[in-house]
């Protein structure tokens, strides 16, 4: 075959890859804007969608919180089931490309399907804890993600300052950090808190390596700054830390710091993410097979990473066992074997990676357990908070993983064994949320039909694989008062659910 015809094979091959990733892309929104469609409205909604919150935005949520563009959005997508279904599938599939333009634009265009699916498929096997308040829960969602996009979005443009001898950025991208700092820090404290000291921190390592700081890191260090300022002046958080919030409790003394370590972190860290420490721990041990020379340290480390991921395997499937039976030596016990894990986890990296990509690496690693630091003084706290640490570490298996594949151009076995995986989650996932959208508006309609002919009692069904998504039912009094003006319903109306 001549020059000129494998020009033009590997040209159609290209074409092919490219209309592919498209499809990809396609589905991804098609598939979280079904999703998002058919996720019940629970919960913070019922209080979203009534009109004192409108007047609460008018007021500037004095005194409430300080997730303005987070609160916003909360009030857009309990106005129509269109808008949160669009508004969810949207930064959903924002942060699918996010995630996997931190690898391709490394110049993997052979690998980019296997990779996207990967990305996928590591989007969809999160817990279901972590799922309940993610995608489960639109309120939370519009919270918690949009804040992990923004930073991806600066940490895959700046990335190159861990390497590089001289970071180029046009007048745009330099220009662009500013608003896109302030507007991810009215979102999500501990990510506010977090992306600021990011923001410090890569000015100070730009000044170390450069010898001179560039305006971009500058900009989204003003941006960041000034988003947090306006975000802790909301009177919330003085009323929080004086104790004179009825919900949110912000407390520094050691003795809370310390529970908060020992009994809050570590599930939703680390241990529960059960896939995804699988993988993590077979890439790096992959790796250290490859390239290290100290056999002593590989099987040290080798101990630690199929241990830890074996334990994290078996509390899935049996959460109730105990290493003893002193509920505060286990607890110690279990944030031991997670920090040995981590320090596996980032010393394996550290030792395995190519040189001029492990510094990023490990940091971007180390990110996922910096982010959660702030919520050591914050009560109460859920699984939702660490959807941006369980992200973190989804972009470092990517790294590793092309760190692993880089230079090899045959990928079709491993992109089709991806896609199986992913095609058979997306099945799981869209009969499930199928039928509970087909049962939430069924509710709906028995809420119209019995407010319409004034009756007195109603009795709503149970929505099922409620372990998937927020609370559907009132949990009190108060709940039960937002429940009904929500859906219209006369107060003296009693409700039942069964």
């Amino acid at each position: 075959m001549d020059g000129k015809n494998i020009a033009k094979v590997c040209h159609n091959k290209e074409q092919k890859e490219k209309i592919f990733c498209w499809l990809i892309y396609l589905g991804c929104f098609g598939f979280f804007f079904f999703l998002a469609y058919n996720v019940p409205y629970c919960h913070d909604e019922w209080q979203w969608g009534l009109p004192e919150r409108v007047e609460l935005m008018k007021n500037g949520f004095q005194d409430y919180n300080g997730r303005y563009l987070g609160n916003i959005l909360a009030l857009l997508i309990t106005r129509s089931v269109w808008l949160k279904a669009g508004i969810l599938g949207l930064f959903s599939l924002w942060l699918f490309h996010v995630m996997g333009r931190g690898i391709i634009k490394k110049g993997a265009k052979e690998g980019r399907t296997f990779f996207l699916l990967l990305c996928a498929f590591l989007l969809l096997s999160l817990p279901k804890t972590l799922f309940c308040q993610s995608y489960g829960w639109p309120a939370a969602f519009v919270n918690f993600v949009p804040p992990v996009v923004f930073f991806l979005l600066y940490y895959n443009l700046t990335e190159q300052t861990y390497w590089i001898d001289k970071p180029h950025y046009t007048r745009a991208e330099a220009a662009a950090v500013l608003p896109l700092g302030f507007a991810a820090q009215l979102f999500c404290e501990h990510i506010t808190v977090f992306a600021a000291a990011y923001a410090l921190w890569m000015v100070i390592l730009c000044g170390v390596r450069f010898k001179r700081i560039y305006g971009i890191y500058i900009n989204y260090l003003l941006g960041t700054f000034a988003g947090a300022l306006l975000m802790f002046s909301n009177g919330a958080y003085h009323n929080a830390a004086a104790g004179e919030d009825g919900y949110k409790h912000i407390s520094l003394s050691l003795g809370t710091l310390l529970e908060q370590f020992r009994t809050k972190l570590w599930d939703d860290l680390v241990l529960n993410n059960w896939i995804l420490n699988l993988l993590l721990a077979a890439a790096v041990l992959y790796l250290l097979g490859k390239r290290e020379k100290n056999r002593i340290l590989s099987a040290f480390l080798g101990v630690i990473l199929c241990g830890y991921s074996t334990y994290s395997v078996y509390h899935r499937l049996n959460p109730a066992w105990q290493f003893v039976g002193r509920e505060t030596v286990n607890e110690w016990i279990q944030v031991l074997l997670a920090l040995a894990f981590a320090a596996g986890i980032s010393l394996g990296i550290w030792r395995s990676m190519d040189k001029q990509r492990r510094l990023s690496t490990v940091v971007l690693y180390l990110c996922a357990f910096a982010v959660a630091a702030p919520l050591l003084a914050a009560d109460p706290i859920g699984s939702r908070c660490f959807f941006v640490s369980y992200v973190f570490q989804c972009a470092v298996l990517l790294k590793l993983l092309w760190e692993i594949l880089k230079g090899k151009k045959e990928l079709f076995l491993p992109a089709v064994c991806i896609l199986t995986a992913v095609l058979a989650v997306c099945v799981i996932y869209l009969r499930m949320f199928d039928i509970v959208g087909a049962q939430d508006r069924y509710r709906s309609q028995l809420i119209e039909t019995a407010v319409e002919s004034g009756q007195k009692e109603i009795i709503l069904p149970l929505l099922p694989y409620s372990d998937y998504y927020w609370t559907t039912v009132p949990a009190n009094e108060t709940w039960e008062k937002r429940f009904k003006a929500f859906y219209n319903i006369p107060q003296d109306v009693t409700l039942k659910f069964q």
